[in-house]
């Protein structure tokens, strides 16, 4: 069960001792919610793996199509939400707390990975395709669910983290790894509690002082920090979700202008520069794109 607060979902673990949730689906109306094919996301790691059929995703600003043994990941606060299904799609959905892969204590090793794993999220692929080694895997977790065998928990730890392990090895752009790897900085915590405030709140107007006043830092001192541990400017990050917002919006079928509007843009014309600053082409070259690869499809 989802708690929702606009966008962001609070992901409610049935069993906080075992924070993962694994569900069977298929495209039939009884299996897909409305929210569904609403842009949102939460703290919780999400895999969804395809055994039939395919789905249309929309992750991390980007839109493709996964067929049979393609792994979708939306990692920590990434935008995600299903663009179109196929018939005959059957798929299971993989979710679980960093905290409890990646363990809270600042002291040892795996945490360092969850630092990682949050602060970069953006530099993680979402779409892992013809992976032979994760689809391996993704089927064990699914007999090992259904089987639940005795130390069944175990071996569902060991095998998220194996996956988490290959995401590192194969699907991360994260440069410089010996900056976080082994210097245990305790910093990059204020980085997370910044990116969190900001994914449930960036659709209302908040200053950087009052950002400033929920971490407890000096504003200065958080906007070096941000800058430092992502490569970008907290504003930055704040236009990048307003406009995967606007995305979703507008491939739902709202205007361009409404769209622009409803993520907190009164002009028009700065609206489509800063989106094609942040995405690479204006909104109306943007949805000439996505229309020409449904035609295709």
């Amino acid at each position: 069960m989802q708690e929702k607060n606009a966008s962001y979902w609070h992901v409610s673990m049935p069993n906080q001792e075992l924070p993962v949730t694994i569900y069977e689906h298929t495209n039939q109306k009884s299996d897909i919610a409305k929210d569904d094919w609403s842009l949102h996301w939460h703290e919780a790691l999400e895999f969804q793996f395809i055994l039939s059929g395919s789905i249309r995703f929309n992750c991390n600003g980007h839109t493709e199509t996964l067929y049979p043994g393609d792994l979708l990941f939306a990692g920590w606060c990434i935008p995600h939400h299903a663009v179109d299904f196929a018939d005959n799609t059957h798929y299971y959905v993989f979710q679980v707390e960093p905290a409890w892969l990646l363990v809270e204590n600042q002291d040892l090793a795996l945490s360092q990975y969850r630092d990682i794993l949050e602060v970069h999220a953006h530099s993680f692929q979402s779409f892992i395709k013809n992976d032979a080694q994760a689809g391996q895997i993704c089927r064990q977790l699914i007999d090992i669910f259904h089987q639940r065998r005795l130390g069944w928990e175990l071996r569902i730890k060991g095998l998220l983290l194996e996956l988490l392990g290959l995401l590192f090895d194969s699907y991360c752009d994260v440069k410089d790894f010996d900056k976080y790897i082994g210097q245990n900085d305790n910093t990059l915590r204020y980085t997370r509690i910044v990116m969190h405030y900001v994914t449930s709140h960036y659709a209302t107007p908040f200053t950087l002082d009052e950002l400033a006043a929920e971490v407890g830092l000096t504003k200065s001192y958080i906007c070096r920090l941000f800058r430092q541990h992502t490569g970008t400017t907290i504003m930055n990050y704040v236009n990048l979700l307003r406009c995967y917002q606007a995305i979703y919006m507008m491939e739902s079928g709202v205007t361009i202008t409404k769209a622009a509007l409803s993520v907190g843009f009164s002009d028009y014309n700065y609206f489509s520069r800063l989106f094609k600053k942040v995405i690479g082409y204006r909104p109306s070259e943007y949805m000439s794109k996505i229309q020409a690869e449904k035609a295709k499809i």
